[in-house]
């Protein structure tokens, strides 16, 4: 899987109200990339430091969907 493959999801959870972000952080020895999400007016966040981005950004859209059932 890649992260182009996650455009669409990411864009879903987005339209939802949530705040996605990536970061890669070069000054780390390990998990250099981080992953958040978040909403706004909810209590809701998501974060990981991993070396695995696509897997991380998988499991937050996952998880935000457990959180915030689509209607």
């Amino acid at each position: 899987m890649s992260l182009d493959s996650l455009t669409h999801e990411i864009e879903e959870i987005e339209s939802d109200g949530a705040v996605v972000l990536v970061k890669w952080d070069g000054e780390r020895q390990s998990n250099r990339r981080t992953v958040v999400v978040t909403r706004q007016n909810t209590d809701y966040v998501f974060r990981r430091d991993t070396e695995d981005i696509v897997d991380s950004l998988r499991v937050a859209i996952a998880d935000y969907w457990a959180a915030h059932p689509k209607s």
